[in-house]
This record gives structure tokens, sequence and C-alpha cells, in this order.
């Protein structure tokens, strides 16, 4: 297990349970990223008038990351947002930032994988999900490569 962090501060930020090679080889197959919206973009805060957002670094790792994809395989990746609520700031970053996909308010995320397959003829393995909570697991289990983001709560 290869675990990473801040150095400077030697705290340990993260880990990758799957091994660099392997993932690396997931990678070159990739033809969609998908990303869950609360807790992903944001801290996953809820509550009585509490409205989630997304920061600069957000647009801007998308964009590299597309970038970086196309480069690799001369076309452009799909990319998406799944998420349960009806966001704003959700609609916000896809329209923005010209993300193909955007699920809101869709309790069977699964469905969406239905979805790509069907209209964009792209096989779930080829698929990457990058999501935070136990809920998601049905559909990451089914992405060909995936991304859990720890929160220190």
């Amino acid at each position: 297990m290869l675990k990473f962090g801040n150095i400077q501060e030697g705290k340990n930020c993260g880990e990758f349970v799957t091994p660099l090679p392997e993932i690396a080889k997931k990678l070159e197959n990739i033809k969609a990223y998908l990303f869950d919206w609360d807790g992903v973009f944001n801290g996953g805060i809820k509550g009585v008038n509490v409205h989630s957002s997304f920061a600069e670094a957000d647009s801007m790792g998308t964009n590299l990351l597309r970038f970086g994809s196309y480069l690799k395989n001369n076309s452009i990746p799909l990319m998406g947002i799944i998420t349960g609520q009806n966001n704003s700031s959700a609609v916000t970053l896809a329209k923005r930032e010209h993300f193909q996909v955007l699920f809101h308010s869709l309790v069977d995320k699964k469905s969406a994988l239905e979805y790509i397959e069907e209209h964009y003829k792209i096989d779930r393995k080829d698929i990457l999900f990058v999501f935070d909570d136990v809920i998601d697991l049905p559909i990451a289990k089914e992405c060909g490569l995936r991304f859990f983001v720890k929160r220190t709560p």
C-alpha cells in the first residue's frame, strides 16, 4: 500500500490500495471521467440553507485531467457529474467546463452507466469514477477504475 501526504508536515493525506503500475495500466484505456458531487468537489456538508460549491482548483484539475487524456489518447474524454441532489453549483461547473453529462437527482447512479454505454458507446471498464461515500459503492464497483476521496472529520 503506497501512502502519500504532505512530507513537510509529516502528515499522511492518502493512500493507494491498488499498485501504481496497475492503476497506470487501467488509465491507458479510460474514456470517461465521472465524479460524484458532494464530498468530491466540496466538503460534503449539508443542512438548511447550506449550499455546496466548488473551487477554481476543481475547474483547473478537471481541465488538466481532460487535456492530459487528450494528449495521450488523441481524443477528448467524456466528463460528467453524477449526484443524488439537484445542485445549482454542479450545474454551473458542468456548463462552465463543458462536461458532456450531468446526472442530478439520481437515486440509482448505476443507471447513468447504462445511459453512457448506450449513448456514448463507452464500456464501464473504460470509466473512472471519483466518489466519497458508501452509497456510491454500487456504481464504483462497476467502473474500471475508481478513486475514493477520503476526508478528515
